[in-house]
């Protein structure tokens, strides 16, 4: 299957690879800068995981644990769910994408778990399969658990871009969903999520001609906005969120970035101001998932700070 799907997008890949190497070195906003694109954040050095836990019968259906192991004093570690972007589409980018991601936030004290999921372009990915593998595989943390130092009971989502998007989604979708939809129930309890750079308005995004992650939209969700209004209603953040959650949730976004502008990500912190957005200065989109990058520090910053808080849902 992993052959077939590689050779069903390559063109797709060597084009959106092109775009994302480009753009991110243009002059944006009038200035000139130099930006980090999709190597630099490849190029970060990771150690393999403890395990590969299997949450699903795909092949696509597995996370990589990583747990500490320097700090010998705790007796359980938050869990940080990583969940990568690339515009939905495995072509794009994969779990090995977020591995120096994941491997620096367990160096920080925290146990990661880096999922991968069906994405759009997997022949039985898209909605609503790479929905509820995502929730699936949260949800499996409880399976093993035991087995492990985990606290279930600060369990922090990060998402990045389309991995934004479902980190969102996943914490925030109405509890009736399930009844009306064939989506699996979450029963994990979500502490807080981290959006960096996520996509938070699928109709507003949608894009099927335009060189960023807007035409990967459309084979998510299967069709156009006009095609499934419905859909995209209960697939975008912005209109499913609501007010009298107190999850902790806070979206962070380059100041320079051009694949999503924090205008995109600003659409749900301004229908709904509780929600904390903080606009990075000299960042782009890939600086967010760097490790030492002022995005990241502002990350951990974040990050301590929502554990510190009451647990929430």
């Amino acid at each position: 299957m992993r052959i077939f799907i590689q050779n069903q997008v390559l063109l797709r890949f060597l084009l959106i690879f092109t775009f994302f190497s480009t753009f991110q070195v243009s002059l944006v906003m009038g200035q000139s800068q130099k930006l980090m694109g999709m190597k630099e954040v490849i190029g970060v050095d990771y150690v393999e995981p403890d395990t590969v836990i299997q949450y699903g019968a795909d092949e696509y259906n597995f996370a990589e644990l990583r747990i500490p192991k320097h700090i010998s004093s705790a007796s359980q570690f938050p869990v940080v769910v990583i969940i990568h972007g690339g515009c939905w589409l495995s072509a794009v980018a994969n779990a090995d994408f977020m591995r120096g991601y994941a491997s620096a936030l367990t160096q920080e004290g925290y146990a990661t778990y880096n999922i991968e999921y069906r994405s759009a372009d997997h022949p039985d990915g898209g909605w609503p399969n790479t929905f509820n593998d995502v929730i699936s595989a949260v949800n499996y943390l409880s399976e093993f658990s035991s087995d492990y130092p985990l606290n279930l009971n600060e369990v922090i989502l990060i998402g990045h871009s389309a991995g934004g998007h479902l980190a969102l989604w996943t914490s925030i979708f109405p509890q009736d969903l399930p009844r009306l939809y064939p989506i699996t129930e979450l029963k994990t309890r979500i502490h807080g999520v981290i959006s960096l750079a996520g996509i938070v308005d699928l109709k507003e995004y949608y894009d099927p001609s335009g060189q960023s992650c807007g035409r990967g939209v459309g084979q998510l969700l299967g069709g156009s906005p006009d095609e499934l209004p419905n859909l995209y209603q209960i697939t975008s953040p912005v209109n499913i969120y609501q007010s009298s959650s107190k999850l902790s949730l806070v979206l962070m976004t380059g100041e320079l970035d051009p694949i999503v502008k924090p205008s995109h990500v600003g659409i749900l912190s301004e229908a709904f101001p509780e929600i904390e957005h903080l606009i990075l200065p000299q960042t782009g989109h890939f600086e967010m998932v760097v490790p030492q990058t002022m995005a990241w520090e502002r990350t951990l910053a974040v990050l301590k700070k929502m554990l510190d808080q009451p647990r929430s849902r």
